[in-house]
């Protein structure tokens, strides 16, 4: 078994898991962890599947936007021929319980095992830069967002310089591009879904370039006058830092990280 991050305890017993298919009360289950599960193939014939979360975190519904500890991500996965018990002190960890149980349900027989396993680190994360190049769809962030959370990652950082709805870019948005406010909303609540904290990045001293080529900003560019270059890159590099000195620098800044 090729299980994605390896885990910390593994015990297999003789047998198997009779048929790859599991059922579970959805009532009494967080509506997140319900979500990843009907990932699984669910039907009502299939190995009965219970989650027990036996920390202060039980409650449907808790706040991924808390401090998430080592504990709260530790869980317990136990199956044998005809049930699969998950037990977790928070949802957290039962989330991860179900994405290490979506990995063994690609092998062709599923042994009855017992694993407990926590995270090596508190701060799982990936940077992803959407500047560059094609701006992404929301549906496309998405499908990072679901390749995250099956390999156990709990933070996204998503870098932008001029492909937000600013307003400071708006006249950029035609030829760029642009991810609206709404989107940026919607990629934030499907990360909670996932159990991800998402975290805006944004330059607010070098590149950007785009924002201080436009006429209205042009002044505000460290390096004053230069001539233009045909190696764009090298252009980029050259020109993308803001004045600090300039008083208009600041507020601009300010209002890009209000926005």
């Amino acid at each position: 078994m090729n299980l994605i991050p390896k885990v910390k305890q593994l015990e297999i017993f003789d047998g198997f898991l009779t048929d790859k298919v599991i059922c579970f009360d959805e009532k009494n289950v967080d509506g997140r962890l319900a979500t990843a599960l009907k990932k699984l193939p669910c039907d009502s014939a299939g190995a009965r599947l219970d989650i027990r979360i036996t920390g202060d975190q039980a409650g449907n519904g808790a706040n991924v936007k808390d401090m998430i500890s080592d504990v709260d991500e530790t869980y317990e996965l136990c199956i044998s021929e005809d049930h699969i018990d998950i037990c977790a002190a928070a949802p957290a960890g039962a989330f991860y319980a179900i994405q290490t149980l979506r990995q063994l349900f690609r092998e062709e027989q599923v042994p009855c095992l017992c694993i407990k396993d926590k995270p090596d680190f508190s701060h799982r994360g990936f940077y992803h830069d959407v500047t560059r190049g094609r701006i992404q769809t929301v549906e496309t962030i998405k499908k990072l967002i679901d390749d995250m959370a099956y390999y156990k990652l709990n933070s996204l950082q998503l870098y932008v310089e001029h492909v937000f709805e600013f307003e400071e870019t708006k006249e950029l948005w035609s030829s760029f591009g642009y991810l609206t406010k709404a989107e940026i909303r919607e990629i934030d609540d499907y990360c909670r879904e996932n159990f991800i904290d998402f975290i805006p990045s944004l330059s607010t001293f070098g590149h950007l370039y785009d924002l201080l080529e436009q006429p209205k900003y042009k002044h505000l560019q460290v390096l004053k006058e230069y001539e233009t270059i045909p190696n764009f890159w090298h252009a980029r590099m050259r020109h993308h830092t803001i004045d600090p000195l300039r008083s208009e620098s600041i507020e601009v800044v300010k209002s890009l990280i209000d926005q």
